[in-house]
């Protein structure tokens, strides 16, 4: 018997992480919902990488005018938000 791959839940709302910058709410997949490769870049290369290229262009342009400190606040949350806890 073949195993069928489950369809994503990734764009049903409770799946998805949404922050507010600037008066305007952004969207995020939650880190579950990330593709294998996505979650992949994130052990190599940082969070900061992955979740700039799961963003459209303007939301990752927004992000890049954070300053460290205000970004490790919004990373930890969408981390937090998503069930992930350190060293997963």
């Amino acid at each position: 018997m073949v195993f069928k791959v489950p369809e994503s839940k990734a764009s049903i709302g409770q799946n998805t992480y949404e922050f507010e910058i600037g008066g305007k709410v952004w969207t995020i997949k939650k880190f579950k919902f990330l593709s294998v490769g996505a979650a992949e870049s994130m052990q190599a290369t940082g969070s900061l990488t992955v979740m700039l290229n799961e963003l459209d262009r303007e939301a990752a342009d927004e992000l890049r005018k954070l300053n460290s400190e205000q970004f490790e606040a919004l990373l930890n949350d969408w981390i937090e938000d998503s069930g992930i806890k350190p060293g997963e």
